[in-house]
């Protein structure tokens, strides 16, 4: 069955390449490109390559962790900051930008050494 689906692509006439052209003089402020260095779907590689295509490679910023979706996670500051000064104040960070991992474990397990008090009612750190 799996066969069948592949032999009707094989019909269809090749893709034109894509084209992926230097923005960098058409444009008032840079595009920002974010990688993670372990991300699963999308390699570092990937983003550094298209940043070259681009003429944006100054402004990639590496994030030293893993993960996808950088954009979304709230739980990395440094990106977030990063992403903030670019989105609401058309700032860039200086070319070669790298942010620092940050444990992705509970909060609890990280630096909370009381959160495994018992006398404690709050262990998870909730309330503060």
């Amino acid at each position: 069955m799996v066969g069948h689906f592949i032999a009707s692509c094989s019909a269809w006439p090749d893709a034109d390449p894509p084209l992926i052209r230097p923005v960098q003089p058409h444009l008032e402020v840079p595009i920002l490109l974010i990688g993670s260095e372990f991300d699963p779907e999308v390699p570092l590689a990937w983003t550094k390559r298209m940043a070259q295509a681009l003429d944006m490679a100054p402004h990639v910023v590496r994030y030293q962790g893993g993960g996808h979706g950088l954009v979304q996670r709230s739980d990395i500051p440094c990106m977030s900051d990063v992403i903030d000064a670019h989105l609401f104040d058309l700032r860039l960070p200086s070319a070669g930008y790298t942010c620092p991992a940050v444990s992705l474990a509970p909060r609890w397990q990280q630096h909370d050494i009381w959160a495994l008090d018992p006398a404690n009612d709050d262990p998870w750190g909730w309330s503060r």
